[in-house]
């Protein structure tokens, strides 16, 4: 299954939309209780192509360790720097 390539990203003229690079609507968040909890689904959203490739890539490294790969630990450590910078932003902070 193929999911349509990122980045994606919130509308915020509609804070409820997430789009694709070439402006097509990926998804609609519905209300739950508030504005600010649509945007912060919208925001997760947009952010799954992102999420979606460090999870890969965190799993290869695991088979790397696995393997007995000495480089994967290095890689590793990068990838989770990334993977904290996006949960910051999605906390609407920085890191």
């Amino acid at each position: 299954m193929k999911h349509t390539p990122g980045p994606w990203n919130v509308n915020f003229l509609k804070f409820s939309e997430v789009r694709a690079e070439n402006g097509l609507v990926i998804a609609i968040c519905k209300p739950v209780d508030s504005l600010v909890t649509l945007q912060a689904n919208a925001q997760l959203m947009a952010a799954s192509p992102i999420l979606l490739d460090i999870a890969r890539r965190l799993a290869g490294i695991a088979e790397g360790l696995r393997n007995g790969n000495s480089s994967a630990e290095e890689y590793a450590c990068r990838i989770a720097d990334e993977a904290l910078e996006i949960v910051a932003k999605l906390k609407g902070g920085v890191r």
